[in-house]
């Protein structure tokens, strides 16, 4: 859902809002090793392996967020125009149920041994929820020059421990 409005001559702003459900979402398994079940015991052994990760369908989730997007187009300067956009986007994302899929032979295994905590962390955490831009295009006879500055919200990355890291410019 959206709206976009001319403000002014040279002034537009957009405002959209969305939202995303996923179910039978692709994500991966947590290091799978032996004695979890007779399948994947019978799996590892013939490839070789101790452990293995997997990409299953087996979490639904819930992403919301907004985009806003304000454009101020022509504005005379220094011989040239001047365009400014400012954009803005906050999403968030949240794992609302986690399975192991029927058929993929880890059905009989526990969903807490199939997915860890830092597995749902990657889904949910591992990318900023904000994001802000504001760029000049400024074009001149023979030139134009564009200048962005971007910033990037914090995040936190469950990764054996809990780290936050700040927004960034």
């Amino acid at each position: 859902m959206g709206v976009v409005l001319d403000l002014l001559d040279n002034l537009s702003l957009t405002v959209d809002y969305y939202s995303i459900d996923i179910d039978d979402r692709i994500v991966i398994s947590n290091r799978l090793g032996s004695g979890l079940s007779a399948d994947l015991d019978a799996a590892l052994i013939a490839a070789g392996a101790g452990a293995g990760q997997f990409f299953l369908n087996g979490a639904d989730t819930e992403t919301s967020g907004f985009d806003v997007v304000a454009t101020y187009s022509g504005l005379a300067f220094a011989s040239g125009n001047l365009d400014i956009t400012f954009s803005a986007n906050f999403t968030e994302t949240d794992v609302v149920r986690l399975f192991t899929p029927q058929g993929s032979n880890l059905e009989n295994v526990a969903v807490s041994d199939v997915f860890s905590t830092q597995d749902i962390s990657i889904i949910e955490e591992w990318q900023p929820e904000d994001r802000i831009s504001v760029i000049g295009n400024w074009t001149g006879d023979n030139l134009s020059v564009n200048l962005a500055l971007n910033r990037y919200g914090e995040y936190t990355v469950t990764d054996g421990g809990r780290q936050t890291y700040g927004a960034e410019i």
